[in-house]
């Protein structure tokens, strides 16, 4: 049976599962992801997002950790890097089309999206056997009034589900619990526990979440999860991404969207509107490998994947880091001497040649998730951030990508 594709329509891969890539590769322009010869026609009705960098286009994150949507397509269709460059693409302009029709900015996402070196994460901690059936709805009634309306963030939610008592991870991480109700420790807590975790907070976002949680039966305390730890990276196996909160707004996914014409407050059991919350969707498609929060933890052998499709994002024809070295020039060196000598500081790295530090940066590259992958129109420059946990420290490092010549050349540190 013959498929047919409207005229102006956007072709995702939830449409083009059974055309054949041939046909696709006559049918669209590339270079926006929509119907060639109509392109610029659907730009004009806005049918189309227009980046508003005219410099870079950047992809926030991609989540090909747990989400396998990317993988599944690319082998199933046998893509190779070019499709999958050119799918990327196409979804993620349609996300932001979809996000920029229901009034949100994508790039505004950052902080729900990105981690950030100069904010905490936090899960907070319930023992769901002292509540009632429906732990879920009594801890969202305490958490919805006290987010804060004027920041971004995601929302993790799930129960402790590994064998391993949760107590035992908690003294492995050295991991104290804070805010403690009925003076509870640590080691006491039960195994019936219940998570929200929360990224991009304030110490005052954090003491007003406490304070609505206190009068809460059940409530146990909460968790810094800002930096890497055993409990953090078993944590992160358990939770699902259930919304993101930009300022007054919920954004959900839609499994039974195909194009976010719509929004479906249905799909969340949580009465967002009830607490002055406007509630949008967009298809699940998009919001799994794009709108997801990873929790950051040590990058397994399984993970690889997710590396795959971040450098896929950059380049039709990306080289796994690990091929790669990293280079600091001297003039780079000078530049962070003098402009970012706290940034030196904090990383033990003052004081080091150009070589020690890239070695440094080097051993850290491996075992870190990228973010802000963003691309130059005309592809000269390829560049992403990656998270540096030295000590005490949490910095951003900012990469150029150079997969022509094995390299990743550092641009700066703060």
């Amino acid at each position: 049976m013959p498929t047919y594709v409207a005229i102006g329509e956007r072709i995702t891969a939830a449409h083009i599962r059974p055309i054949a890539f041939a046909l696709t590769e006559i049918c669209l322009d590339h270079s926006s992801g929509t119907i060639g010869r109509w392109g610029h026609r659907l730009i004009e009705h806005g049918a189309i997002d227009i980046v508003a960098n005219p410099d870079f286009e950047t992809v926030l994150t991609i989540e090909a950790r747990s989400n396998i949507q990317l993988e599944v397509i690319a082998d199933q269709f046998g893509m190779s890097a070019q499709e999958i460059f050119r799918e990327i693409w196409s979804n993620v302009r349609h996300l932001r089309s979809v996000l920029s029709q229901k009034g949100i900015d994508y790039l505004e996402l950052a902080g729900a999206l990105v981690p950030k070196t100069d904010r905490e994460e936090r899960a907070f901690v319930f023992d769901w056997s002292q509540m009632g059936g429906w732990y879920g709805g009594e801890v969202m009634s305490c958490l919805l009034p006290a987010l804060h309306r004027n920041s971004s963030r995601s929302v993790l939610i799930g129960d402790w589900a590994a064998q391993v008592r949760p107590r035992a991870m908690l003294r492995e991480s050295g991991t104290k619990l804070e805010h403690s109700v009925g003076g509870l420790t640590a080691q006491e807590i039960p195994d019936t526990l219940f998570f929200v975790y929360l990224n991009n907070l304030t110490r005052s976002m954090i003491a007003a979440l406490n304070k609505a949680f206190v009068p809460l039966r059940g409530y146990v305390g909460s968790l810094d999860m800002t930096r890497g730890s055993i409990f953090k990276a078993m944590l992160s196996t358990m939770l699902i991404r259930h919304c993101v909160q930009h300022r007054k707004t919920v954004v959900l996914g839609d499994p039974d969207d195909d194009d976010g014409l719509w929004d479906n407050a249905a799909v969340s059991l949580y009465d967002f509107e009830e607490h002055g919350f406007r509630v949008r969707t967009v298809p699940d498609y998009l919001y799994g490998p794009y709108l997801s929060y990873k929790i950051e933890r040590p990058v397994f052998d399984f993970d690889w994947q997710d590396a795959r499709f971040s450098l896929n994002a950059m380049s039709p024809n990306p080289r796994p880091l690990a091929e790669c070295h990293v280079l600091l020039t001297e003039s780079r060196l000078q530049y962070l001497l003098s402009e970012k000598a706290g940034s030196l500081t904090r990383a033990d790295f003052l004081g080091l040649g150009a070589e020690d530090i890239a070695e440094q940066i080097q051993r850290k590259l491996d075992a870190n998730y990228i973010y802000n992958l963003s691309r130059s129109e005309k592809f000269e420059t390829l560049k992403f951030n990656i998270v540096l946990e030295i000590g005490r420290a949490r910095l951003v490092c900012a990469l150029k990508y150079r997969p022509e010549d094995k390299q990743v050349e550092v641009i700066t540190l703060f």
